[in-house]
């Protein structure tokens, strides 16, 4: 392996973390946040929407913003990164598509984790906690 090799493999390996560490803090974002709509989702329930109608709508809340702005994200880095490489020099390859468009697809796959999880979080009943007890 020479040195161009080398630097790319730090490169992919920057990447791969990045987009863990940024999925993993959306990730925890968007449960917070689904756990505080839970009163309101359970009002909304209360008033007659499904529980289809509620998965659906948080799934368009948060798993479509999440999934464009993933693959967006993605587009972008692989700009950057091309640009770094063609600026280094001669030596250096440009940024491979093939593995940019993996990351794309785990980065993809993982946003819908995110909102699939979020969504099971969000629309689970609230307990009734709010009765009196009897006694």
């Amino acid at each position: 392996m020479d040195r161009a090799d080398n630097y790319v493999a730090g490169l992919q390996t920057v990447m791969v973390i990045i987009a863990a560490a940024g999925l993993g803090a959306v990730g925890l974002g968007v449960v917070d946040r689904a756990l505080g709509q839970r009163r309101d989702i359970e009002r909304l329930r209360a008033l007659g929407a499904s529980q289809r109608t509620l998965w659906q709508i948080h799934l368009i809340e948060v798993g479509l913003p999440l999934f464009i702005g993933t693959i967006l994200a993605i587009g972008f880095g692989w700009f950057v990164a091309d640009s770094y490489l063609a600026w280094a020099g001669p030596g250096y390859p440009s940024a491979p598509v093939s593995d940019i468009a993996a990351l794309a697809g785990v980065a993809a796959l993982g946003s819908i984790a995110v909102a699939l999880v979020s969504g099971l979080v969000a629309t689970r009943p609230l307990k009734q906690a709010t009765q009196p007890r009897k006694g």
